[in-house]
C-alpha cells in the first residue's frame, strides 16, 4: 500500500497527519466522501467528490434522493464537476481568469480528518479552498471557505465571483431531476429572498399518490466576505421545520445555534455575488 501511494504520487503524511496529493488534478480519477459524521445532537449530511474541478460533486442529507446538490455517478461526476461544481472566477489587475480550471498549474489535495482543502498558486495569488460539514447543530450544511493570498510583493486588484451553478430545492429527489426535472420547476419555489435568506423547497410533495402532503423541510445557501482580507465564505445545507422552528438568519437560529462561533464567523445572510477587493503586498 505505501509502495502505491507513492507511485500515485501522494507524500507521507505532513506535520498534521493529513494526505497530501500533488497535482491531483493529473491523477487518474478517484473518488471519496467526506466524513458523515455530524456529532449527537448534528444531522449528517453525504458529501462526495472527486479529483476534478474544485472536487465536490454532490451533497445532501438521508440518501441520493435528497440532494441539495444533484448527485451523479462517479464516471458522470468527472465530467460533470468542473462545469456544474464550485467554480470561481477572477479579474486580477483587469484580467479575467478561472482558478482550478485547465492542467496547467500546480496544484495539491490536502486530506484531513473531517476537512478537505485544495490549493493552487499562479504568479499573482495563492488561493486554497476548504471544504467542512457542519457538525453539533439542528440542520446539516456544508461549509465552504476561499481564501486567496497576494505573493507578488505589489498590490492587486481583485474582483471575484464563486459559488454553486444551483441548488437543489428540498422535497425534489435524484429520480425527479433526472426524469421530469423541467416539471417540477413548476413545484419550486424560493423564500425569504427580500430578507437575504433565501430558502428553497417545492410547494407540495411531489409523488404519484392521490394524498398531498407539506414538505417540512428547506434548503438554504448563504455567503459572505471577510472585511480587510480576501476571504469568501459559504454554507449550503437542509433544516427540518419540525427541528428548526425558526431560521431568520445569522443570530436568530433556534436553540444554541445561535451562540455558535462557527455560525457567527462563517453565515452572513448574503447570496453569494461578485466582491471586489484590493489585495495589499504581502
Amino acid at each position: 500500500m505505501i509502495l502505491l501511494l507513492r507511485e500515485e504520487g501522494i507524500s507521507m503524511l505532513d506535520k498534521n497527519k493529513n494526505y497530501v496529493i500533488e497535482n491531483y488534478h493529473l491523477k487518474s480519477a478517484f473518488s471519496s466522501f467526506l466524513p458523515g459524521i455530524s456529532g449527537e445532537h448534528g444531522i449528517p449530511l453525504w458529501c462526495y467528490y472527486v479529483n476534478r474541478g474544485q472536487c465536490v460533486s454532490c451533497f445532501g442529507i438521508q440518501d441520493k434522493d435528497h440532494p441539495i446538490m444533484e448527485f451523479y455517478p462517479a464516471h458522470q461526476a468527472y465530467e460533470r464537476t468542473p462545469l456544474l461544481g464550485y467554480r470561481t472566477f477572477l479579474r486580477v489587475n483587469g484580467t479575467y481568469e478561472e482558478p482550478f480550471s485547465g492542467r496547467d498549474r500546480a496544484r495539491r489535495m490536502v486530506i484531513s480528518m473531517n476537512s478537505l482543502t485544495i490549493e493552487e498558486e499562479t504568479r499573482h495569488y495563492r488561493i486554497s479552498a476548504e471544504y467542512e460539514t457542519l457538525p453539533q447543530e439542528p440542520m446539516a450544511a456544508l461549509m465552504r471557505e476561499v481564501k486567496i493570498t497576494n505573493v507578488t510583493g505589489e498590490d492587486l486588484a481583485v474582483e471575484a465571483a464563486d459559488g454553486l451553478a444551483e441548488v437543489i430545492p428540498c422535497g425534489v429527489s435524484s429520480t425527479t431531476m433526472k426524469d421530469m426535472g423541467q416539471t417540477a420547476k413548476a413545484w419550486m419555489e424560493v423564500r425569504d429572498v427580500r430578507n437575504g435568506v433565501p430558502k428553497f423547497r417545492v410547494r407540495a410533495s411531489m409523488e404519484d399518490s392521490a394524498e398531498v402532503t407539506e414538505v417540512k423541510g428547506m434548503n438554504f445557501a448563504f455567503a459572505r466576505a471577510a472585511k480587510g482580507r480576501f476571504c469568501l465564505s459559504s454554507w449550503t445545507g437542509s433544516f427540518c421545520l419540525r427541528r428548526t422552528r425558526r431560521f431568520c438568519g445569522p443570530g436568530d437560529l433556534s436553540g444554541k445555534a445561535s451562540d455558535c462561533p462557527i455560525v457567527r464567523n462563517r453565515l452572513h445572510a448574503t447570496i453569494p455575488r461578485a466582491a471586489s477587493f484590493s489585495l495589499p503586498a504581502s
